[in-house]
C-alpha cells in the first residue's frame, strides 16, 4: 500500500514538472525578433509581457501602423530592453508610466524636425507702393503672430524670411493695413491705400480753428455779438473784463487811448522767454494787438487756459492762447 501511494505520488510530481516546463516554453522565446510591423511587435510584446511579468505597452496603431521595425537578439526578458532594441532608430520612443505599464510616443526630436520642415524659413522680398505708384517709406512689414519684421527702404523694396505658410501683415499710417498669405511665393508687390478714417484721426494742428470734441484742456470762449456789441467799449480788451473765467484783464494806464492793457491767463508764470502774456492768435495770425482790433469785426474769443494748448503752439503757450475769430463776409450779414 504505501508502494503504490509513492508511485502515485512520483507520478504527480513528474506531471507537475512537465506542466511547468510546457508554460515556460511557451512564454520563452529564443533570444530574438523577426523583422515584422510595429504593430505585430507591439502585440507580441503584450503577450509575453503579460505572461512573464504582467507588463503591458499601450501604442496608437494608427500612428504606427506604417512603421516597420528590425529583427533584434534580446538577451534578458526585460520589457525595456525589448521596447528600446524594437524603438531604436524608429520616430517613436516609449515612457514608463508605472512599474507594469509603458506607452509608445513620438520622439520629440522628430516632432521638431517635422515642424522645421512644414515651416522652412526662406526669404521673401517685394516692393510697397500707394495708389500712385509712389514707393512707400518704412512701412512697417511683420510675420503675423511674431515679433519677425523689417521695414521698407526709401524705394519701398523690403526683404524679410519668413516660413512659406507665413501671413504677412504690412502697416503705414495713414494707409490701411493689409494681411497677405505668403502662399510659398518669393515676391509680393503690395499696393496701400489711404485710410481715409485713419486720416480724420490724425489731425495736424497750427494756427486755425479747431473741433471742440478735440479739446481735452480747459477753454473759455465768449461770443462777439453777445459780448462786444452790447457793451459801450473803445477796445476788445476792456471788452472782456470779467467775461472769461481764468482770464485777468488789468489797465496799467487811465490815460486815454493808451493800450496799456495786462492779460494774464491763469495768474500768468514766468516762461523761458521771460513773459507772462498769453499768445494772441488774430485769425490764426500771431503778433497782433487784441486792442487794435474793432470790437464789431469781432466773432468769437476763444481762450486755452492750460498746457495741453503747448501741444499745438509750443512754448509760447505756456502762459495760455487766445484765439480771436474776426467776422467774414458772410456771416457779418446775419449778424445783423
Amino acid at each position: 500500500m504505501d508502494k503504490m501511494y509513492r508511485i502515485a505520488l512520483l507520478v504527480m510530481v513528474l506531471g507537475g514538472c512537465l506542466d511547468f516546463g510546457n508554460l515556460s516554453a511557451s512564454v520563452q522565446h529564443d533570444g530574438s525578433f523577426p523583422a515584422e510591423s510595429m504593430v505585430e511587435r507591439m502585440e507580441r510584446l503584450n503577450e509575453m509581457g503579460g505572461k512573464l511579468t504582467g507588463q503591458t505597452v499601450s501604442y496608437n496603431a494608427t500612428e504606427i501602423r506604417d512603421e516597420v521595425v528590425p529583427s533584434i537578439e534580446t538577451e534578458t526578458n526585460n520589457m525595456e530592453e525589448w521596447l528600446y532594441k524594437s524603438l531604436k532608430g524608429s520616430k517613436f520612443t516609449y515612457e514608463k508610466r508605472n512599474s507594469t505599464h509603458y506607452l509608445i510616443v513620438r520622439n520629440k526630436q522628430e516632432i521638431k524636425n517635422e515642424s522645421e520642415q512644414g515651416r522652412q524659413v526662406s526669404a521673401l522680398q517685394g516692393r510697397v507702393t500707394d495708389i500712385r505708384n509712389e514707393p512707400l517709406i518704412g512701412v512697417n512689414i511683420v510675420e503675423n503672430g511674431t515679433l519677425n519684421g523689417t521695414v521698407t527702404d526709401k524705394n519701398g523694396y523690403y526683404s524679410l524670411s519668413v516660413p512659406s505658410d507665413a501671413v504677412i501683415v504690412f502697416s503705414y499710417i495713414g494707409y490701411t493695413a493689409q494681411e497677405i498669405p505668403r502662399n510659398k511665393r518669393n515676391t509680393i508687390n503690395v499696393i496701400l491705400g489711404e485710410d481715409s478714417e485713419l486720416l480724420d484721426e490724425v489731425v495736424v494742428v497750427g494756427y486755425g480753428t479747431q473741433k471742440k470734441i478735440n479739446l481735452t484742456g480747459s477753454v473759455a470762449s465768449v461770443q462777439g455779438g453777445d459780448v462786444l456789441e452790447n457793451r459801450p467799449v473803445g477796445t476788445v480788451g476792456v471788452g472782456l473784463q470779467g467775461m472769461l473765467p481764468g482770464v485777468t484783464i488789468t489797465s496799467s494806464s487811465g490815460q486815454p487811448g493808451s493800450p496799456g492793457l495786462n492779460v494774464l491767463v491763469r495768474g500768468g508764470v514766468n516762461t523761458i522767454h521771460s513773459q507772462t502774456t498769453p499768445l494772441i492768435l488774430i485769425d490764426g495770425v500771431s503778433g497782433g494787438d487784441i486792442n487794435l482790433v474793432n470790437p464789431d469785426d469781432i466773432e468769437s474769443v476763444v481762450v486755452l487756459k492750460d498746457a495741453a494748448a503747448s501741444a499745438i503752439y509750443g512754448a509760447r503757450a505756456a502762459n495760455g492762447v487766445i484765439l480771436v475769430t474776426t467776422k467774414k463776409k458772410g456771416r457779418k450779414k446775419e449778424s445783423q
